[in-house]
């Protein structure tokens, strides 16, 4: 899910929050899973070029509840993951708040958060082929 701020914000409140939260839009996290064991950080695994495409809708925040939206991944029409905002163990108001205590928010950087990734907790994990 990604939370795109439409103001300056830095060191806001978890109240003050939404006014900060532009739109959402769902975005997909992939790993290079041979890269993954170079380094016992997840950088050159999940920072490649593409590595997080975003889109390509955008729902804004007036029109959405980011704090309950489900989200699905199909691959080819089968359901790979499903989960809710809802499961966020932080809401959208909490990162958003917990973010700008770090860095300023700006309408061209925007925080990328992600939902759990189910499909890595399945005890059958069911990779991307080739053109999936």
């Amino acid at each position: 899910m990604r939370h795109l701020p439409h103001l300056h914000a830095n060191r806001r409140t978890p109240a003050d929050a939404p006014n900060y939260i532009f739109g959402y839009a769902t975005g997909n996290d992939f790993t290079a899973r041979d890269l993954q064991s170079r380094s016992t950080q997840w950088m050159l695994d999940k920072s490649l070029d593409g590595s997080a495409p975003v889109g390509p809708w955008l729902v804004t925040a007036d029109l959405a509840d980011g704090d309950n939206l489900k989200i699905e991944c199909r691959v080819n029409g089968e359901v790979r993951q499903s989960s809710n905002t809802s499961d966020m163990v932080f809401n959208c108001k909490q990162l958003v708040s917990y973010i700008s205590r770090y860095f300023t928010g700006l309408a061209a950087v925007s925080p990328l958060l992600v939902l759990p990734t189910i499909c890595s907790l399945a005890t059958i994990r069911k990779w991307l082929g080739t053109m999936d």
